[in-house]
């Protein structure tokens, strides 16, 4: 098991990479399950949840190999999510220097936010990558293209 909430999974789909695309591009944004930005090699998309501010990015790479294409995902966090955390430990190393609190203190607070940080991102990685998967055989995978 991994300690960083931040992985990198891989789903080999029975498809061509334009394929994939082209049902990617199908279905995400609007009222689909997910948005983002969907490119000829590559994505960028997040689930379509506003209240979730530890919503995750997954990042993709469509690659050719002989039994259709591998989806290379990146599950990463959002800029200011990495921020505020940033700025909460700077503000208790502040406190800290000040005086307002002490070693042990400004330790505890700080292991305590790393941990909820940890805690937070591995069980929202873990449903993301559920998500996507059940995303991909949903939508991509059981998406018959009708003839014309």
């Amino acid at each position: 098991m991994k300690l960083l909430p931040l992985q990198t999974f891989d789903a080999v789909v029975n498809l061509p990479p334009w394929e994939v695309c082209r049902r990617l591009l199908e279905n995400v944004g609007g009222t689909k399950p997910f948005h983002g930005d969907v490119q000829e090699e590559s994505f960028k998309i997040h689930r379509n949840s506003f209240a979730d501010p530890f919503r995750l990015r997954l990042h993709g790479v469509l690659e050719s190999v002989p039994e259709g294409t591998r989806i290379t995902i990146k599950i990463k966090t959002y800029m200011p999510i990495k921020l505020y955390l940033l700025f909460v430990m700077a503000l208790v190393m502040w406190l800290n220097v000040s005086g307002m609190l002490t070693y042990g203190m400004n330790l505890s607070i700080i292991g305590l936010l790393l941990f909820m940080y940890f805690v937070v991102l591995r069980v929202a990685a873990n449903e993301s990558r559920q998500s996507f998967m059940a995303f991909l055989e949903n939508y991509i995978i059981a998406n018959p293209r009708e003839e014309e």
